[in-house]
């Protein structure tokens, strides 16, 4: 007959918290829950907080000097970065978001409507820094009424 030890249950009731603490963990590393933080954060941050806290390190230094250059030969410039921060803000309603997790890089698909209810894509590549999913870039499409909405994410640059 087997015989079961009242002094088991610490080591029992600790791996099952270490377990659920594993998958709340995980829960916080998605991607998409990434995003859905950014475009929360979207009205109360500024681009500067946004950029440094959702963006690639990469793209931060290279946001941060453009966004710093207030002259009237950098507006375009600055105005593109800018455009490129809020990018989620062309999206009026969100349809679906789907996702690919490859080692320490991804791919989120979100597709929605414009405010005149065009249809649009996002695939957004995302890197992980310092456990931390970051956007890398945006691939922003308008797709025409008769095309179909992609069904799987694709982070790949299309050529013309």
């Amino acid at each position: 007959m087997h015989k079961f030890y009242l002094c088991n249950y610490p080591a029992i009731f600790f791996f099952l918290i270490s377990c659920a603490n594993l998958s709340s963990t995980q829960a916080k590393s998605d991607p998409i829950a990434a995003y859905k933080d950014y475009i929360n954060s979207l009205p109360k941050s500024s681009d500067t907080d946004l950029l440094n806290k959702y963006w690639s390190s990469a793209r931060v230094t290279e946001g941060i000097d453009i966004l710093a250059d207030q002259s009237e030969e950098n507006k375009l410039n600055r105005n593109a970065i800018i455009f490129s921060i809020r990018f989620p803000a062309e999206m009026k309603d969100i349809l679906s978001t789907k996702q690919s997790i490859k080692d320490d890089t991804a791919c989120v698909l979100v597709t929605g409507v414009t405010d005149e209810s065009k249809k649009i894509v996002f695939n957004i590549p995302y890197i992980l820094e310092k456990d931390i999913w970051k956007i890398n870039e945006v691939f922003i499409k308008y797709l025409e009424d008769n095309q179909p909405v992609p069904t799987k994410p694709d982070c790949v640059l299309e050529m013309p």
